[in-house]
């Protein structure tokens, strides 16, 4: 609000009434000076400066040349001006200007944990469950949305305690850990709540992928009644969670009683049954009514630098998957895991659990730009981790019969159109790491390899699967795709 100094009284008729009020003001301005109130958001300390947008504060103007509407925050108050602040057609109005703004609103309604969760799990009922002791009505609310809650409650990331209103008091709620109390309760009866199931439809469904995503469609699918098939390479259902998880993170015991679970339901798992190898997409969408693809993206992010082909220079992905299948992989004493994110902590923390003496992590950025999870850093620095930051590989070589990794010291440029400092090496500043073992763990991307002799479903620029956003329904009308071969690499929710 401005200052009264040398401003001058002058009249003006508000309502019927004729008031003095200060000139070289606003007419809003001008009518809260004498109490007199206008609905309006401008002057609203929670919010920022709405500068007219919200259009709460529209009044009407009488002259003898009629009527008219005007913002009030935006109209200079003049001498003798007639103003109407409140009669019905500005009541309407102003009803249907505030259900516009609210039509695009964030976290008013719904509580912003709820928002920010990608599976939009109602958080506060089962919250609200738990606390009245009610465990099986919070499981039911999870099983809503997530049919895997006790696998959620160990590896979620959970952003939505990031956004938990109780940060603006001290510390969010343990959202997460309540969740997975709720869903180790469950599973630990002697029979544990499933949903119950809609007579059959006649439908035959069959699912690509036993990761996340497709036992998730298998579940919901069963509970609908439809007849679920479910084809996936590897030699037992889970995807990422069974091996790209690494155990100490993710027991399979647990996972295996989840998908138990789901076969339950009556969802048919078959395992070691690779799409373009032993089932193609063309003979499953004839002889089912639909098809899911949940392939996941399994092809690691070559380094592209020399020497990434030698002996004990393994992927991150690629690396996880031989651990989780017991595969005895002989590591050395020295470890270094090229990435930021949390597949290269899982691979530095399940190095120094198979014996490596010290496990190096290579990153190109500093700590405040890396992906991974922060506690999920700050666990691998107390396990012994040594975090290298701002220094990224070129080539490997081999001198002397030993590996050694060659970096670039990096620093931190002018920050970019998006307000982020990109890394730019230091001529000159070359440095070799000793290695036994190289482990890149820079990104995945999805292979689509087995579209080439089979349907054409249409990739998009990143080489994802292409899939309407409300329907998930690819270029193919009866096959539809979802999880990481659409988004690109995420979560397990």
């Amino acid at each position: 609000m401005k200052t009264l100094e040398n401003h001058n009284r002058i009249k003006v008729t508000v309502n019927g009434r004729e008031i003095e009020v200060y000139d070289n003001l606003t007419i809003l301005q001008a009518l809260l000076q004498e109490d007199i109130h206008i609905p309006h958001l401008c002057y609203d300390i929670r919010l920022e400066r709405s500068n007219g947008n919200c259009g709460l504060c529209v009044v009407t103007l009488i002259s003898p040349d009629g009527e008219r509407d005007v913002k009030a925050c935006q109209t200079p108050i003049k001498e003798g001006m007639v103003i109407c602040t409140n009669t019905p057609k500005l009541e309407n109005y102003r009803k249907i200007r505030l259900e516009q703004l609210l039509s695009d609103h964030n976290a008013d309604c719904v509580a912003p944990c709820v928002m920010t969760c990608p599976a939009n799990i109602d958080i506060q009922s089962y919250l609200r469950h738990v606390g009245n002791g009610d465990f099986e009505a919070a499981i039911r609310v999870i099983k809503e949305r997530n049919p895997f809650p006790i696998v959620c409650g160990r590896v979620c990331p959970h952003t939505c305690e990031s956004q938990c209103r109780r940060n603006l008091v001290d510390a969010p709620v343990a959202i997460n850990y309540v969740k997975r109390f709720a869903a180790d309760w469950d599973m630990a009866r002697p029979e544990p709540w499933t949903p119950e199931k809609k007579p059959p439809t006649g439908k035959k469904i069959a699912i690509v992928g036993a990761g996340p995503s497709g036992l998730s469609a298998a579940y919901y699918s069963a509970i609908k009644g439809h007849d679920v098939t479910v084809f996936e390479r590897q030699p037992h259902p889970g995807g990422m969670m069974r091996y790209g998880i690494p155990e100490y993170r993710l027991p399979k015991a647990i996972l295996d009683k989840e998908i138990e679970m789901i076969k339950k339901l009556g969802v048919k798992i078959m395992t070691e049954k690779a799409l373009g190898i032993h089932i193609r997409l063309e003979d499953l969408s004839k002889d089912f009514d639909a098809v899911y693809l949940a392939i996941g993206s399994w092809q690691a992010t070559p380094m592209h630098i020399e020497g990434e082909k030698l002996d004990g220079v393994w992927a991150g992905i690629n690396y996880l998957e031989q651990v989780a299948k017991n595969v005895d992989i002989p590591l050395g004493d020295n470890v270094v895991v090229i990435g930021g994110g949390n597949t290269a902590i899982d691979c530095a923390r399940t190095a120094l659990r198979k014996g490596a003496k010290s496990v190096k992590l290579v990153y190109r950025c500093t700590r405040e730009e890396m992906p991974a999870a922060p506690y999920e850093v700050e666990e691998a620095i107390h396990e012994g981790v040594e975090m290298i930051f701002l220094m990224a590989p070129t080539k490997i070589i081999v001198k002397d019969g030993k590996k050694k990794l060659v970096c670039i010291r990096m620093q931190l440029g002018e920050p970019d159109r998006s307000g982020r400092r990109r890394p730019v090496p230091i001529e000159g500043s070359e440095v070799e790491i000793d290695a036994d073992t190289i482990i890149g763990a820079i990104g995945q991307s999805t292979n689509t390899q087995f579209l080439y002799n089979d349907l054409p479903v249409k990739l998009n620029k990143w080489g994802d699967i292409e899939v309407n956003g409300k329907t998930l329904q690819t270029s193919e009308y009866n096959i539809f795709a979802g999880g990481d071969c659409v988004t690109g690499p995420a979560t397990v929710i």
